[in-house]
């Protein structure tokens, strides 16, 4: 077994088939008793060499063979997908793009549900910044629509901004 040591470690000199026990990252083993290769190769301190074998090519996946999610136009694909919850009753008028929703956020949010509406997205969360700023109140841009919206809600009822 040929093994190529990634760090410097003291081993066994007969089973590496070397004068010394003392093995230097980088230095080559040629004839290492394979056992004992493939315990070191499983301590991480030596990788396997295979006699004559290049890297193996890959192809480029075409846009057909992409994974099952990747690709993905829809809103879910968007970074605030994460605050998205499942579309239940309550939020079925949100997502309908009923143009109140869309101007009204904290509508969501008084409904008792997640407070992200249909596919906005960042359009949504860009909205809500702008109302918030109209408004005066204090709020972090790095926040996702889903705080934003729970703070312009709380700023709407007269609650104290953060």
């Amino acid at each position: 077994m040929k093994i190529k040591a990634l760090w410097s470690f003291r081993g066994d000199a007969p089973k590496l088939n070397s004068p010394s026990a003392d093995v230097k990252a980088g230095d080559v083993l040629p004839d290492v008793d394979p056992e004992y290769g493939h315990a070191l190769v499983g301590k991480g301190l030596v990788v396997q060499l295979h006699e004559g074998a290049a890297p193996k090519e890959t192809k480029p996946a075409q846009p057909s063979e992409s994974k099952a999610g990747e690709g993905d136009t829809s809103a879910a694909a968007a970074p605030d997908a994460q605050a998205e919850a499942v579309v239940d009753a309550g939020d079925k008028q949100a997502a309908s793009g009923d143009a109140t929703a869309a101007t009204q956020p904290t509508a969501a949010v008084d409904a008792g549900t997640d407070g992200v509406a249909d596919a906005g997205g960042a359009d949504e969360k860009q909205q809500l910044i702008q109302q918030l700023e109209a408004a005066g109140v204090t709020f972090d841009r790095r926040w996702g629509a889903q705080r934003l919206a729970e703070v312009l809600a709380d700023a709407q009822k007269g609650g104290k901004s953060e």
